[in-house]
């Protein structure tokens, strides 16, 4: 599908205009649009009819981790909101997977963060979205969902408001042994998933740990704080912490213990690297 061109994809309910290819992903193409009602959204596009069902599984995954009405407003803003998926013809006569999915605006992902700060973020500036992170692992996981690919690639910022989305969820799985992996990035996953092994919430916080240590870049990591990630990347998953909000607490004293209390660090952005950024 073109990049740029304007599209409009129709459904029975609802018909979404597409503006511009923002990601194109190993299966997909990721559309910015907005729905008829003037609702910012993005569409996701199969590129080969053949992975049509990842967009339902996809869909069926975020449903099940907003499914609990008690944290369903503490826990929605760390995931996209499924909208609709369907089929279209892109002009091959082919039925393609498509879904539509509400992601907040001015999201950027952690490889643009890092592109922008190119020795990456002090371990200060980046506690916050470790902190975050982690609360979309721990709702995550207490749906029985493991992410699969917590990879910088699939890690939403919006540097002003300090928000974090979790997105791409293809792989996603209830423990079964991970299907798809991003080539480019192996250096990040844990072994069980290399080795086809089955796969739990170890191993989404191993490849957390993984992601933020890509977002400190060149930084050092004050030895307490490198201690807690540590725990994290043993090569045995049941050698590491297996509760995400468990890690959480002991990452907040531990950053508490550094820094003092939280406080709001702003992150420029676009980077402005001759100004110190400031929040734990």
């Amino acid at each position: 599908m073109p990049a740029t061109d304007l599209i409009q994809l129709r459904t029975d309910r609802h018909t979404y205009t597409l503006t511009t290819r923002i990601a194109r992903g190993s299966t997909r193409d990721v559309f910015a649009a907005t729905r008829e009602d003037d609702l910012p959204c993005t569409v996701k596009i199969c590129r080969n009819v053949t992975d049509n069902d990842l967009v339902v599984r996809e869909s069926a995954t975020l449903g099940r981790i907003l499914s609990d009405p008690a944290v369903y407003d503490l826990a929605s803003p760390y995931f996209p909101v499924p909208l609709e998926s369907f089929t279209m013809d892109p002009g091959d006569g082919r039925a393609h997977g498509v879904c539509a999915q509400m992601t907040p605006d001015g999201a950027i992902s952690l490889v643009q963060l890092r592109a922008g700060y190119a020795a990456g973020l002090p371990a200060q500036d980046a506690a916050w979205i470790a902190r975050r992170l982690f609360m979309a692992l721990g709702f995550m996981h207490a749906r029985g969902v493991i992410h699969g690919a917590v990879l910088p690639e699939h890690v939403l910022i919006v540097p002003d408001s300090h928000g974090l989305t979790m997105v791409d969820f293809k792989a996603a799985s209830q423990g079964e042994p991970v299907r798809l992996i991003e080539t480019a990035r192996r250096p990040l996953y844990p072994e069980e998933i290399l080795c086809r092994e089955r796969v739990g919430p170890a191993t989404d916080l191993f490849m957390a740990v993984k992601t933020l240590q890509y977002v400190m870049g060149n930084h050092d990591v004050p030895r307490p704080l490198q201690d807690v990630f540590d725990t994290c990347l043993h090569a045995d998953p049941r050698r590491r912490p297996q509760d995400a909000w468990a890690l959480l607490d002991t990452f907040d004293e531990t950053i508490e213990a550094l820094w003092g209390p939280r406080t709001f660090r702003p992150l420029p952005w676009p980077a402005d690297t001759s100004t110190p950024t400031k929040e734990n």
